[in-house]
């Protein structure tokens, strides 16, 4: 479903971030990279847009819209083509439980991608070579504007993040896996109602 793409070079980078918005992490995601962090990528790399796409934007984010440097889309049929035009991925979590499959979606798309720790709970992915893992709003900018900049590296962690998404979590690689477990299950004695 998620095609991999290499990433061609594009002398107006996009930085996207995927989610939900009504929910409060990601609004908090969304809010950061807004205010802090895209402040920062812009000072180096001054063209960099933002894709803030989701559904149940405030409208005070939806607001942030300018159509050019910040495009706020809300809600969208199909969230591919926004991640086929995206040079970096910005994961900026700093709350929320669960698997966040919006890492591993930008991973098969083969978006390079840099995160929170945050982000990454639930999956087995490594800093420095799936993806860049990094706290601050410093170091998360520092992080989007290295995969601007060094194409080789961005390219490296994409087609090693897609690599671990096929290997580890595709549906191929983990139905297999509960095979013995349904045949347990097949052989079980069927339970039977007794009537009192």
């Amino acid at each position: 479903y998620f095609t991999f793409a290499e990433r061609s070079s594009d002398p107006i980078p996009r930085v996207i971030f995927v989610g939900t918005l009504s929910y409060m992490a990601n609004r908090q995601a969304a809010w950061r990279l807004v205010r802090d962090i895209m402040p920062l990528v812009r000072r180096q790399c001054p063209d960099a847009r933002l894709l803030i796409v989701g559904q149940g934007p405030e409208p005070a984010l939806l607001a942030q819209h300018d159509g050019d440097q910040t495009v706020v889309t809300g809600r969208v049929e199909d969230v591919r083509p926004y991640l086929a035009r995206a040079a970096v991925a910005c994961m900026p979590l700093s709350a929320g439980s669960g698997t966040k499959y919006k890492v591993l979606e930008a991973l098969s798309a083969g978006v390079p991608t840099v995160c929170t720790p945050t982000a990454l709970e639930g999956l087995d992915l490594k800093d420095g070579e799936e993806l860049l893992v990094r706290e601050t709003d410093e170091e998360l900018a520092a992080g989007v504007v290295t995969l601007i900049k060094q194409s080789e590296v961005a390219a490296r962690l994409a087609r090693q993040g897609r690599e671990v998404v096929e290997h580890q979590y595709a549906w191929d690689a983990n139905l297999p896996r509960l095979d013995a477990w349904l045949d347990q299950l097949l052989s079980l004695p069927l339970r039977r109602e007794v009537n009192q």
